[in-house]
């Protein structure tokens, strides 16, 4: 059942006013009815502790004629309808009963305190004479006095509750007209601005400064952000149609029904119409019968899955061009339907698609193309590579020519000197000896060659090893330094330790090293002003250590890391392969180790250490056979 707001303000500000009144009237008739059953149950207990104690003698002396007199007492109040004593065996011994009332059975269980019992109240009360009970006594009193009190009470607030009622009808009438006439033009606004087109323009007149006015000003203010927002949306609705128009993709949408609902220019463009004509027709008048049934299963996946859906279809526009479109299809809902929608967007991409295939063809064209250029650089390489061969074995044979070409210039000398003392016939001891020098020489330069010569020619791979013997350092850098150093180069500075320092070695492979080494220096301080080379020589430990030491242009970290690289050089007239073989005969073949350290610009320090000669080793004391290394050279 509807009721109007003048009846909803009546009925619940009534139905709230009697829930008050109610409860108040039902708390007060308790209370009343409390404080009367209180005041009866008191007087119930003085009447019975008086009427007892009065009573002891008669019950003791058997005095029934007093006894009755004092249950008769006019005194006794005129409400008590029964008034009886009882000896201790509950035989009655004296009693009074009002006229016209009935007298009620004694009733042995002790009730000390007063009960009420329908419209009666009664109380028992024993009697008692040195702690002993000897009696009882009964009263019982009429209450219908007080249920009539009672019952006027309760007309009173009967009418209490109606003259409020009146006034609060009264009261709700006035509160219905000051409060539903704002309400009611409020709610005429509401409802008219969902009527009409200009609905957000309307407004109510505000009658007041209280809570309705508060409520009328919050109403018009909010019509006022509506009347902006609702202009503001329709300015964004004509930007996205006219955006939407000019997207170059085809767009349109359809409801549940497969009427257009959205259409943008490319799409009417397509077909050979306008978007207007095109808006609440059917989908399926401006495709063709087999596109169409392929895009409603399509459509119908969309709808039950609710995912995006995405295909390529061709579609033949209508100057007859086929045109190749990838399509993607999403939900749309629609303003005012439960029911979704679909939107299409379809993408020309036949233009992509012969660009693709040209794409294909210009990479078929490109592989022949590249296969041909790798077929050319192929030979190329292998050109190149010759060259580089042949180069390297330039640099191979200038190394080897570099590496004897100073044993060489000392064989040639010492036949030089031998021929001249052979000229002259001299045969004495000193010429002998001479002539015995010089040939051991001739054969220590070509043992040093050969060693050179299997060194360079096997690419860093040194000659099969050697018998070795004690070695004395000293001696080995004093003919490598003769060998290498002239004092045009700088000046050579020696710092010998005192203590021996022989190692273990091979004596040819060792002069190798150092040569290398100073040969390293020279090229070093090549150019330098005060040019210098220092050569130490001392014992550390079990080590005999031997550190070279120029102030030339030093090395980069890059070169430093790469030393020992084969063909590696920072020299334009070295081979690359010198540092290698070094290192392979001092760590490989010695047992040592080979270090450098340089900076650029500073100079450079290469530290060579041998193990000391060991007495214990076996020592090679053999003499070499000089004509059987001339006749291997």
């Amino acid at each position: 059942m509807k009721f109007s707001f003048r009846t909803k303000i009546a009925l619940y500000t009534m139905a709230t006013t009697l829930f008050a009144l109610v409860l108040a009237a039902l708390c007060f008739m308790y209370l009343l009815g409390y404080t009367m059953r209180e005041g009866v149950a008191s007087e119930l207990r003085n009447m019975a502790a008086r009427l007892g104690d009065a009573s002891i003698p008669a019950i003791l002396f058997h005095d029934d004629i007093t006894a009755s007199e004092l249950v008769d007492y006019k005194g006794l109040n005129n409400q008590i309808l029964e008034a009886a004593l009882f000896n201790a065996e509950g035989q009655i011994f004296a009693q009074y009963v009002r006229d016209g009332s009935t007298a009620q059975p004694f009733m042995r269980d002790y009730a000390p305190v007063a009960q009420f019992l329908d419209d009666k109240a009664y109380i028992t009360q024993s009697i008692q004479s040195s702690g002993k009970v000897v009696g009882y006594l009964h009263i019982y009193r009429d209450l219908s006095s007080f249920q009539k009190r009672m019952n006027m009470v309760g007309w009173i607030i009967a009418g209490i509750l109606i003259g409020v009622l009146l006034l609060t009808l009264l009261t709700s009438t006035w509160l219905n007209r000051l409060i539903r006439n704002p309400m009611r033009e409020l709610a005429q606004a509401a409802s008219k601005v969902g009527q009409s087109e200009d609905g957000f323009s309307i407004r109510v007149q505000k009658q007041g400064e209280d809570e309705l006015g508060v409520l009328t000003d919050t109403f018009n203010n909010m019509m006022d952000r509506l009347q902006e927002r609702e202009s503001d949306l329709r300015q964004s609705h004509a930007r996205l149609r006219q955006v939407i128009n000019l997207v170059p993709h085809m767009i349109f949408a359809k409801d549940h029904k497969g009427h257009l609902i959205l259409v943008n220019q490319a799409m009417a463009d397509a077909v050979g119409s306008s978007a207007e004509s095109m808006l609440g027709t059917l989908a399926a008048k401006w495709f063709p019968r087999e596109l169409h049934e392929v895009m409603e299963r399509s459509d119908q996946e969309v709808i039950e899955t609710g995912r995006p859906h995405f295909s390529e279809e061709s579609f033949v526009n209508h100057s007859g061009e086929v045109i190749n479109l990838q399509t993607t299809k999403i939900p749309y809902v629609q303003s005012g339907s439960q029911k979704n929608a679909i939107l299409r967007i379809s993408i020309d991409v036949t233009r992509a698609k012969k660009a693709e295939q040209a794409l294909l063809n210009s990479r078929d064209e490109l592989d022949r193309r590249v296969q041909e250029k790798t077929s050319e650089l192929a030979q190329a390489r292998a050109r190149m590579d010759r060259q580089e061969k042949l180069a390297l074995i330039g640099r191979i044979s200038g190394n080897i020519a570099h590496e004897l070409r100073n044993p060489l210039s000392a064989v040639r000398q010492s036949v030089y000197l031998i021929q001249i003392l052979m000229d002259e016939g001299q045969d004495d001891q000193a010429s002998s000896q001479l002539i015995q020098k010089h040939l051991a020489m001739i054969a220590s330069e070509i043992e040093s060659s050969n060693l050179v010569i299997s060194n360079l020619l096997g690419a860093t791979r040194v000659e099969k090893q050697r018998k070795k013997e004690k070695v004395d350092l000293a001696d080995v850098l004093k003919l490598s330094t003769s060998r290498v150093w002239v004092e045009e180069w700088g000046r050579l500075n020696f710092e010998f330790s005192s203590e021996a320092t022989h190692v273990w070695g091979d004596y040819l492979q060792l002069r190798q090293v150092f040569v290398n080494l100073l040969d390293n220096a020279k090229a070093a301080v090549a150019n330098v002003e005060d040019a210098a080379v220092w050569i130490r020589i001392a014992r550390e430990g079990d080590f005999a250590k031997v550190q070279i030491t120029d102030n030339g242009h030093g090395m980069n970290e890059e070169a430093l890391s790469r030393l020992f690289e084969p063909l590696f050089t920072t020299n334009p007239n070295g081979s690359g392969l010198g540092l290698s073989i070094c290192r392979e005969i001092v760590e490989d073949r010695h047992g040592g180790t080979i270090e450098f350290e340089s900076t650029e610009g500073a100079g450079t320090q290469v530290d060579v250490s041998l193990p000391l000669y060991c007495p214990k080793e076996k020592l090679n004391d053999e003499v070499p056979d000089v004509l059987s290394l001339v006749s291997q050279s």
